[in-house]
């Protein structure tokens, strides 16, 4: 019997304009932090740079020490406590960018089956956020953060997709096999090739699926209602 699933938030259960909410972040990022004396290029470039540290992020540190350390090497070591101001801005100006989604009438029925049908439901977004600015992407879709057993952030994760370590650190914490697991995602490098290769059984839904060239063998790709009807299902 499957004892997890795991979904992929943006561009699964969140419809995202991906380019618009790249360009409308780093606008409305660059505007609030001039308030503290920070230069918008420089703090767009300094947050370019801490994702990219994200991503090569080995797991000897989380991804939040991984960027604030990258962060404080731009800028300074003492701009360490700004991050309470960081984490304000993905509670409130963060909180505009919903007009680059679209609404998902599946994403509450999908949860609901989800709850039915396994012990452990996991939102598995790529974890380059604070805590903050994941929660608020949550509540575009009326969820909140104890609707699941665990919500991957940049505080709470030491590798990022599409590294399977990712994965393989989320099994852990649950004591869970891959053969335990289903990922729900719309990347067929990030989400399908990263969980397969470590063997979590995975599907691909949705209208904005992210393919792939270094994805060979083309995973099938499916809607929600077909879905949802595969959860109903499961053992």
């Amino acid at each position: 019997m499957k004892k997890a699933i795991l979904f992929d938030l943006d561009g699964t259960l969140l419809p995202i304009d991906e380019k618009q909410f790249i360009n409308e972040y780093f606008s409305k990022l660059g505007t609030y932090t001039k308030q503290f004396g920070y230069n918008p290029n420089d703090v767009i470039n300094a947050v370019v740079g801490g994702l990219k540290k994200m991503y090569e992020n080995n797991g000897s540190q989380t991804n939040e020490d991984a960027f604030w350390n990258y962060f404080c090497d731009c800028f300074g070591a003492e701009k360490v406590n700004d991050k309470p101001k960081f984490n304000k801005f993905y509670e409130t100006e963060f909180d505009t960018l919903k007009t680059t989604t679209t609404p998902n009438p599946y994403a509450k029925p999908l949860i609901e089956v989800a709850k039915q049908n396994f012990d452990l439901v996991i939102i598995s977004t790529n974890p380059l956020f604070p805590k903050p600015g994941t929660l608020t992407r949550l509540k575009w879709l009326g969820f909140k953060e104890d609707d699941f057993n665990l919500v991957t952030t940049y505080e709470n994760s030491h590798f990022s997709k599409p590294n399977p370590n990712y994965f393989k650190e989320i099994l852990e914490k649950f004591d869970l096999k891959p053969s335990d697991c289903i990922l729900v995602g719309n990347d067929e490098f990030e989400d399908y090739f990263a969980a397969t290769s470590i063997g979590i059984e995975t599907y691909l839904v949705g209208n904005h699926i992210i393919e792939s060239d270094k994805v060979k063998n083309k995973p099938k790709h499916y809607t929600f209602e077909e879905i949802i009807e595969i959860l109903k299902n499961v053992k």
